[in-house]
């Protein structure tokens, strides 16, 4: 059987400065190249994950957005009902006008806001640490606007959640809540509303003072609902500013 023998350097021999300079480039090149290419793995994840938390955060402003305006509207709606309630039990005899005008502008001490805003998306920005993935100044500070707008709202409408058992506690002692459903779509139509407030409807009780109590009530829920308005307005404008920060970062890369 053939034996190799292999090759070594005689005794006592050093090996060349230069064979030592060559191993080390090739050691610094390979980090270096795995370095980058890392690197580079982790710039196209955060780029895909930034581009995916977008669209998603896109869609659940144009939903926020869409159902505020609905919801500031319907407030208004109901803010000047309020008011008008308030005024006639000031200043007319309870029997001066039907029981259908006193049921019409009464349910409305009752009604309150149903808006929620879409948050998943953000809920998962902030549990995730994926913010920084945006790597935009304004994109950021328009995040945090939104957020702390929408934390706003909710510590104030949570707030006002207090005496809603209260006022419907004392509307269910003047009024037959039965009598409301003809009134309840605030969509129905004028006709529909005038011809129920000229309805012969029974009051439960015709007590001044508990009528008066009871607009005393929508007044606090009239002048609350004047800030809830004043904090969705504000809530709508941060919506529209992170939406048009979002859009002209990444909605051309979508279409």
């Amino acid at each position: 059987m053939e034996v190799h023998h292999h090759p070594h350097l005689p005794h006592g021999e050093k090996r060349k400065f230069k064979e030592y300079f060559l191993e080390f480039v090739m050691i610094f090149l390979a980090v270096t190249l795995g370095f980058f290419a890392e690197t580079i793995r982790e710039t196209i994840t955060e780029s895909n994950t930034s581009n995916e938390y977008a669209r998603s955060m896109i869609e659940d402003l144009k939903k926020d957005t869409v159902l505020l305006n609905h919801d500031i509207n319907e407030l208004k709606f109901v803010d000047d009902r309020l008011d008008t309630f308030i005024n006639i039990v000031h200043t007319k005899n309870i029997h001066e006008l039907p029981g259908g005008t006193w049921y019409y502008y009464g349910r409305f001490g009752t009604r309150t806001t149903t808006f929620q805003t879409e948050d998943a998306t953000m809920e998962q920005l902030k549990s995730s640490g994926a913010l920084r993935y945006f790597g935009n100044h304004a994109i950021i500070t328009a995040l945090a606007q939104y957020d702390q707008s929408t934390k706003e709202l909710a510590k104030f409408i949570n707030e006002n959640f207090i005496f809603q058992s209260n006022i419907v506690g004392l509307r269910n002692k003047i009024f037959d809540a039965w009598y409301f459903l003809p009134v309840m779509d605030l969509q129905i139509s004028k006709q529909g509303i005038d011809s129920f407030m000229q309805q012969n409807i029974p009051l439960l009780t015709t007590a001044r003072n508990m009528m008066i109590e009871y607009a005393s009530y929508c007044q606090l829920k009239s002048f609350n609902n004047k800030n809830l308005i004043v904090l969705e307005m504000n809530l709508f404008k941060n919506a529209k500013s992170l939406l048009t920060e979002l859009n002209k970062k990444y909605k051309p890369s979508n279409n």
